[in-house]
């Protein structure tokens, strides 16, 4: 089970990678259900100083230590 889940998400990030925001744009209509063609997939500096500010500070911490390049 964890191969084939592996297997999945290198198969996203391969793909997000070679293709770039169109694969966001059809993983957000399989997984999401969102259009992003209609709400686009730019987010404002304001957005992204809101989001960091209302982030819990235990996730944060724990996203900070497990990042990797990708």
């Amino acid at each position: 089970m964890a191969q084939d889940v592996e297997n999945a998400v290198s198969d996203i990030l391969r793909n997000v990678r070679d293709r770039g925001d169109a694969a966001l744009v059809d993983y957000a209509a399989q997984f999401d259900r969102t259009d992003l063609e209609k709400f686009g997939t730019k987010v404002s500096g304001n957005e992204l100083k809101s989001a960091h500010q209302n982030l819990d500070k235990n996730l944060l911490a724990a996203l900070r230590g497990s990042r990797t390049p990708i």
